[in-house]
């Protein structure tokens, strides 16, 4: 709760500083990147907000009193130790609108990486050990999962696909270049079913699906 807090509070403070004056030759595009930040002999540390906005102003006469009010797009807040990420890092679809929540050590990701939807619902959970991950699950919503991998040396070695129902889809294992080696299908209410090609063939878009989500 603290956490959320703090970035609804940046979040405000954001949107309420930093006016510009509208130049005679009205303003283009303006880019902004990391700001509110810190660095000690060049390494990022602290507390850092990354935030991002490009604007175009062709009318200053639409500008009370000359200037031109920016609102700003946050894309992240976490801490830096040392020029590397370091505990939790909020992602935002939207300022304040959380689009994946990951935690890092020493640079590389660890723990889990949460990614949500705009709504806030959990699209799907990452679970890392030492930068590499170990397993994913994706879900329909809450409480029915759609997807269920894992990992060895961050290649798929086996999942599991289920249909809304919470029933098995598919058991797949052995996994080498998109291909199952051992492969179980079943219907609906859990009777197995003969496997066909284009059964085993879905596992390489399971991967374009798992890289598009995160």
């Amino acid at each position: 709760m603290r956490s959320i807090i703090t970035i609804l509070f940046v979040f405000l403070s954001l949107n309420t500083f930093g006016q510009v004056i509208c130049s005679s030759k009205n303003f283009d595009y303006f880019w902004l990147g990391d700001t509110i930040n810190r660095t000690i002999r060049g390494k990022k540390q602290g507390s850092w907000i990354i935030i991002n906005q490009t604007i175009k102003c062709n009318d200053c006469s639409e500008c009370k009193g000359g200037t031109a009010i920016i609102s700003y797009k946050i894309v992240a807040q976490g801490n830096y130790l040392n020029d590397k990420k370091v505990g939790n890092w909020y992602y935002f679809h939207n300022n304040s609108i959380i689009k994946s929540l990951t935690n890092y050590q020493d640079g590389v990701i660890d723990s889990t990486n949460t990614s949500y939807d705009p709504s806030g619902n959990v699209i799907s959970r990452s679970y890392y050990s030492n930068g590499e991950r170990d397993s994913i699950i994706v879900y329909y919503n809450i409480n029915n999962i759609k997807f269920r991998g894992y990992y060895n040396g961050n290649k798929l070695s086996h999942f599991t696909i289920y249909y809304p129902n919470g029933q098995t889809k598919y058991n797949a294992s052995q996994i080498a270049k998109y291909r199952a080696n051992y492969l179980e299908y079943f219907d609906e209410y859990g009777n197995e079913i003969k496997p066909r090609e284009k059964d085993i063939l879905i596992i390489a878009a399971l991967e374009k699906l798992i890289q598009y989500i995160e």
